[in-house]
């Protein structure tokens, strides 16, 4: 389910003889639960009919969803805390409907004015939510279709590792001398780290449906908080036109904001409801229109704030596709996730199970072995709010924690450490499982810091030298050289102009933060890769660790991420593959993408790539864990939307040019950077919205950096700080034609 407590004693040994049948292969026999199920209870039962202590129900987490019909909630005439055990033992004696309790009383060292008690029995946990007045457990999951196919002989388990927001910001591995990242530090060590990895697009969720699809945004056509792979694929939509004053007919009318999906959600809906042959989304009211009843059906007609198309399919294009996870889990791994992997805010409406937070929803139920994915991140491992300057225990960004993260003040629990806690539960569970079935796992972890806000245990400021003595960025200005579409507007700049300055007391301050949460992040990393090699699989499990995108700590004038610099397109990347001593404490130049990951880890597993309707844009990377002088590639791509609101004025395009909730066919702009070995070069050009391309003749910028052979990578200061275009235009136009080859190709790869 969603949030798993720490495990008593199990019902039986595995030497005892009385393990069920069902764990000594693969696939569990129909007449049986599946085994993880019957694994679960056993981590979740205790001989005879006692129970362990209190501890177990989670303090503060709740779950909505379905009660049991009979008795499903009732009072308890104590509003203590050993009354949840009440409450559990109701839940643990009902074993084939109660799915997980939860208890709302006195709890947590809270007086909650509660004369009495009262137990919720659920038959479905759903949408986890934090209430300082509860606690709750997940018991055990009901029976679930288990996948058919067998693992190959030898399959290995895989620990996946994403971080929020993290630019090479490391100790060892990134020569960073500043941080304190022991943990990470350790994993290098026994690693290959690869120094120039980049991301597709610098923005979470986009990223992520790119490198867990292995396709890059042109190929998804997802690149911001709109737009999920889940959604159908309507084909060519129209911005501007509504199928409203034709001659359709009109079947239903649905609510859509823009945060669940917009259009893209309204091209689903019509997609799975029956007799919609078309459909119109009026962005001013939030509504999806569908129409019905004519074939073939008429043009559209112009209608501002209105976008509209045909019916699609959710058995063709990225709908269809089989994500990383999800290949593991159709080739009979155990696949669990906790915290943050696919993108957790924003979501949809339906159909099921595509509703919920998240893009895709609930984390992509598609993914996982059934109940084992934290599918309400939000609700179970929120972040937070805090304010970086002030300074009192309840607002402030340092808070009042143990070096352990156990909040001392009151406050909300700590993310990550939530996301640990529950990544060492899994990794229980999957080690046991291993032992007991030889079922490999794939465990993917999503840390949230170092993401805004800079929530962390106030030890971790104090590792760090004053706020007076953390240096700043040497270049803290654009140039004036770079078209003003290149910078992006940002929450910590307050949309301000990037070739003025930030006070240096500020941009000292959000540098020193974003450090120390980097720093807790860190420590949390190490507890799971603790925990990994206290299950004793750390020799046959690959590990490998990565973020989403890059980020700016005031380099060129500009902060947080949503650029195509290369601190923005950077990322940490390390690989350890234990069998692979020749990895061990190395480092490669050769060119990453983030695309690369998904054959890359199929491949060290042992897998097969998936068949899907089309290829996946990566190439792996086994090669060059091999031979670390080995490159498979001669180039990297990332690309970026801006969409300024004033679009008289090139000189103002970096002023509120957000785009991540404008629809993809509305654009303005879209950016395209190619790195290469001594070169970056970046075109801005117009956007068409009806075939989702770039315009390559109607050029905004262009930008082109140096990057001598001799370069200090780590050394965030050195680069990209004067636009060399206009003094170097034959190496601008050759690569200007690579890059527009290289584009062009990718968009030919879809299935319209």
């Amino acid at each position: 389910l969603l949030l798993l407590p720490p495990p008593p004693p199990p019902l039986v040994s595995p030497s005892s003889g009385l393990m069920p049948s069902c764990l000594a292969s693969f696939i569990p026999l129909k007449a049986h639960l599946p085994c993880f199920v019957v694994l679960l209870l056993l981590f979740m039962s205790v001989s005879g009919t006692s129970l362990p202590s209190r501890k177990t129900c989670i303090d503060g987490l709740v779950f909505g969803g379905e009660n049991l019909e009979v008795n499903g909630s009732f009072p308890i005439y104590d509003a203590t805390a050993k009354a949840a055990l009440v409450c559990r033992q109701e839940c643990f004696n009902r074993e084939n409907e109660c799915t997980s309790y939860v208890y709302v009383g006195d709890v947590n060292g809270y007086f909650c004015s509660q004369t009495n008690g009262t137990c919720f029995l659920k038959k479905l946990a759903t949408q986890a939510a934090y209430n300082k007045c509860a606690c709750g457990q997940a018991m055990r999951v009901l029976p679930q279709p288990s996948p058919t196919e067998i693992p190959p002989q030898g399959a290995k388990n895989v620990l996946y590792i994403v971080i929020d927001d993290y630019r090479p910001e490391l100790g060892l591995a990134y020569d960073q001398k500043l941080m304190k990242t022991p943990n990470l530090d350790k994993l290098t060590t026994d690693s290959m780290v690869f120094q120039r990895a980049y991301c597709q697009i610098s923005v979470c969720s986009p990223s992520r449906m790119s490198f867990l699809s292995g396709r890059r945004p042109d190929h998804t056509k997802t690149y911001n908080f709109l737009n999920h792979l889940r959604q159908a694929d309507c084909g060519i939509t129209a911005s501007n036109m509504s199928f409203i004053g034709t001659e359709v007919k009109h079947i239903s009318t649905i609510q859509v904001t823009q945060n669940q999906g917009g259009a893209g959600q309204c091209c689903t809906s019509c997609s799975t409801y029956k007799d919609c042959g078309a459909w119109t989304y009026q962005k001013s009211s939030s509504l999806c229109i569908l129409f019905g009843g004519m074939t073939p059906y008429p043009t559209p007609i112009p209608a501002s704030n209105s976008i509209s198309g045909r019916v699609g399919s959710m058995n063709t294009g990225s709908a269809s596709w089989i994500t990383l996870p999800q290949h593991f889990y159709r080739s009979g791994y155990f696949t669990a996730s906790s915290g943050k992997v696919f993108h957790t805010e924003e979501g949809g409406t339906g159909p099921y199970p595509w509703i919920g937070n998240g893009m895709p929803p609930v984390q992509d139920p598609l993914s996982w072995s059934p109940g084992f994915s934290m599918m309400d991140v939000n609700g179970v491992a929120p972040m937070a709010p805090c304010d970086i300057f002030h300074q009192s225990n309840n607002n402030g960004c340092d808070i009042s924690a143990t070096l352990e993260g156990n909040v001392l003040d009151g406050g909300a629990p700590l993310c990550d450490k939530t996301i640990a806690d529950d990544a060492v539960m899994k990794i229980q569970i999957a080690a046991k499982n291993k032992r007991d079935s030889n079922q490999p796992f794939f465990l993917a972890v999503g840390f949230r810091k170092p993401h805004l806000p800079f929530r962390f245990p106030r030890p971790y400021v104090d590792m760090y030298p004053s706020q007076e003595s953390i240096p700043i960025a040497v270049h803290d200005t654009m140039s004036y050289s770079v078209p003003p579409i290149a910078h992006r507007a940002a929450t910590i700049q307050h949309d301000s102009d990037p070739h003025l300055p930030m006070n240096i007391s500020e941009a000292q301050r959000y540098r020193l933060y974003y450090y120390s949460a980097a720093s807790w992040m860190d420590s949390q990393v190490g507890r799971v890769l603790q925990e990994l090699e206290a299950s004793g699989l750390s020799n046959e499990t690959l590990v490998v660790l990565h973020s989403d995108h890059g980020w700016q700590l005031g380099e060129h004038g500009q902060w947080e991420k949503f650029t195509l610099w290369e601190l923005a397109a950077r990322v940490p990347f390390i690989i350890k593959v234990p069998w692979m001593p020749e990895t061990k404490g190395k480092q490669t130049n050769a060119f990453t993408e983030l695309v690369d990951v998904y054959p890359t880890i199929v491949e060290l597993a042992g897998l097969e790539p998936p068949h899907d309707d089309a290829p996946l844009s990566g190439i792996s990377l086994v090669s060059t864990l091999k031979n670390a002088s080995f490159s498979a590639r001669n180039f990297t791509l990332t690309q970026y939307p801006r969409c300024p609101q004033n679009l008289s004025d090139p000189a103002e395009y970096y002023k509120d040019n957000a785009c991540e909730f404008v629809d993809r066919t509305e654009f303005p702009f879209m950016g395209y950077s190619l790195r290469v070995e001594t070169w970056r070069y970046t075109e801005w050009v117009r956007w068409n919205g009806t075939g989702l391309c770039p315009i390559w003749n109607d050029l905004v910028g262009a930008e082109l950096y140096l990057h001598p052979t001799n370069e200090d990578l780590n050394n965030f200061d050195t680069s990209e700080n004067e636009n060399l275009v206009l003094t170097h235009k034959e190496q601008a136009t050759f690569l200007s034609q690579m890059l527009h080859a290289i584009v062009d190709k990718e968009i030919q790869q879809r299935t319209w």
